[in-house]
């Protein structure tokens, strides 16, 4: 995030740590993207619960150029905000990853071979095997 340890503290304290940073609009994401982290976030792509102070919502069109310029710069791509199983693969045309929390949350009642059912699903629509 951008409240974190800077990147370049990160790399001088552990070189072989794998490091991402969390973006939440395009010129922070060209910014972040120019220190060549090991994967760069962005998002919320769509409105998300999870936070409580949340950014702005950026939109799949964002996601886009952000896909674009982060395979032109080979910097793996990870959409962040919002994203559901309806909304899994449209994100999976742009970004490399998918982070989901709040569709993996349980809904009162709901049983675990649900959520379990739902966490494949998402899987699948966003690239994974199987």
């Amino acid at each position: 995030g951008q409240d974190d340890l800077d990147l370049d503290d990160v790399r001088r304290v552990a070189p072989s740590l794998a490091i991402g940073v969390s973006t939440h609009h395009l010129a922070q994401f060209e910014r972040v993207l120019a220190l060549r982290p090991s994967y760069v976030a962005f998002g919320p792509i769509y409105a998300t619960t999870s936070k409580q102070d949340g950014d702005p919502v950026m939109g799949i069109e964002a996601l886009a150029v952000a896909g674009e310029r982060a395979h032109a710069e080979g910097v793996p791509l990870v959409a962040i905000g919002g994203i559901d199983v309806e909304r899994a693969s449209s994100v999976s045309h742009h970004a490399d990853l998918g982070a989901v929390i709040g569709a993996l949350l349980p809904a009162p009642g709901e049983p675990l071979d649900r959520v379990t059912a739902r966490a494949r699903e998402l899987h699948r629509r966003l690239g994974g095997e199987g």
